[in-house]
């Protein structure tokens, strides 16, 4: 299920960069996690359910790579890097 329009706005407006920005890592890092929240909260009451399961399991894997990783060490993306 996805993101209400109003909860998506506020996320963006939340972990925005600059004005208009909609696709800077924060933000898409700020909305994967709201789903995987929402989806882990879903499970809690329907633990039987595989099929969304699975696409938590992708939410996760798109997740990962944007905000840790050797992507982010080695482009100097200064927002989640890891301090050596």
């Amino acid at each position: 299920m996805p993101l209400a329009i109003e909860k998506k706005k506020t996320l963006i407006q939340q972990y925005r960069v600059h004005d208009g920005d909609t696709g800077s890592p924060e933000v898409q890092i700020a909305l994967l996690t709201e789903r995987v929240n929402s989806l882990t909260e879903h499970f809690k009451q329907h633990t039987k359910d595989h099929h969304s399961r699975r696409g938590l399991l992708s939410t996760c894997a798109r997740r990962t790579p944007s905000g840790t990783g050797r992507s982010s060490r080695s482009s100097g993306f200064a927002g989640e890097r890891i301090r050596q």
